[in-house]
């Protein structure tokens, strides 16, 4: 934590003015939470949310409406601003593959 204590402080100086950053969401095991970054010459928490699911995780993920509807309850209660969005996924959820691959002959690599 004081990594990121540290960092902050570092982004702000960087971004100089006021910059509104994107939402932060995270879909825990039995909440939705959503967080929204200011960064300036002093950072600050914007806006932030935790909601309780009024069902399970996998019935609310299941049905895009019903979360829809959450998301929408979570935006209205703190003064989120635009739509962008940043999440991460349970490392259980990821895999890494490398690949490496060869350019056909005459062709670049991108």
């Amino acid at each position: 934590m004081s990594a990121l204590r540290s960092l902050v402080p570092a982004l702000g100086s960087l971004v100089g003015s006021r910059r509104i950053g994107p939402l932060g969401l995270e879909l825990s095991s039995e909440r939705l939470h959503l967080v929204q970054m200011q960064l300036g010459d002093t950072p600050s928490v914007r806006a932030a949310v935790s909601l309780p699911y009024r069902c399970t995780r996998d019935a609310l993920l299941s049905e895009p409406a019903r979360l829809r509807r959450l998301v929408a309850e979570a935006l209205s209660r703190q003064p989120f601003k635009g739509r962008g969005v940043v999440s991460s996924l349970p490392a259980a959820d990821v895999t890494i593959l490398p690949v490496a691959f060869r350019p056909a002959a005459g062709q670049d690599d991108s």
